[in-house]
């Protein structure tokens, strides 16, 4: 600590700092060789710290009663100040520190959320990649079987064109003479009219199929209908047998049975 002449004996003003008891470092200046400072020679003394200790311990023997008396009153406020200060201190370091607790916290929950998310999206890409997978293999099969169905169709149709050729008649082939050009040049048009000639006719072969089996159904229909009638007569007439006949109708047998044939007879039908 240095002090500047005229300021050394005063107890308010010092020439580095305010703080007469902090630690002394030593005279920086008589060391330095930065020309920066100037008035070096307004600098009378350094105080060291074992200068300051003994200072501090025997001051009744620098100074008399009343300069003793402010000295310890300076010094009591001096310390009461900087008991406060120190007090704000470490209040300010312990909010401080429960601050960067909850931050602490905070970036513990925010980074087990992120690492959760991390997780689960690994999760859903695993599974992404696992349905891709298998829809690659589903389509790789599917596109096996296509080729294969290609392959078979081919054949079929070769088959089929060879069928053709060997079913020529001796008509065609003659008519096939006269025109060998057309022919060939009309080729796939031959093919695809004789196609469409049986095609014609199997479509001829299921209208005549559809017709017979819609006659065949309305004639069964009619007889179910007739059998149905026939039945609701006679059990009026009580002419059926077993469990759930009834009593025979005493009135007019005779007429009923008349009117049974004729419901019988109406629909071109017999008894037998």
């Amino acid at each position: 600590m240095c002090f500047h002449r005229g300021t050394s004996h005063n107890g308010k003003v010092m020439a580095d700092t305010l703080n007469k008891y902090g630690k002394v470092p030593g005279c920086h200046i008589s060391s330095t060789k930065n020309k920066k400072h100037r008035n070096l020679a307004n600098y009378d003394y350094c105080v060291h710290p074992k200068m300051l200790a003994y200072y501090s311990k025997h001051l009744s023997r620098f100074m008399n009663k009343k300069w003793l008396a402010k000295e310890r009153k300076y010094r009591t406020k001096f310390m009461a100040n900087k008991a406060r200060v120190n007090k704000k201190i470490r209040a300010r370091r312990a909010a401080h520190a429960k601050r960067m607790k909850a931050l602490k916290a905070r970036r513990a929950a925010h980074h087990k959320v992120i690492r959760a998310r991390r997780a689960a999206h690994a999760k859903r890409m695993k599974a992404l990649k696992a349905r891709k997978a298998a829809h690659a293999k589903r389509a790789k099969a599917i596109r096996a079987r296509r080729a294969a169905h290609a392959k078979r169709m081919r054949a079929l149709r070769a088959k089929k064109a060879a069928h053709s050729k060997k079913m020529i008649t001796p008509r065609m082939k003659k008519s096939q003479k006269h025109k060998p050009v057309q022919l060939k040049k009309n080729k796939r048009h031959n093919a695809a009219t004789l196609k469409a000639m049986r095609m014609r006719k199997h479509h001829a072969m299921l209208r005549k199929h559809a017709a017979y089996k819609a006659k065949m159904e309305s004639r069964h229909k009619q007889v179910k209908a007739l059998r149905a009638k026939r039945a609701k007569i006679a059990k009026a007439a009580g002419l059926t047998k077993g469990k759930k006949a009834k009593a025979p109708c005493s009135k007019k047998p005779k007429l009923m049975v008349e009117s049974i044939n004729m419901v019988i007879m109406k629909h071109g039908t017999s008894m037998a």
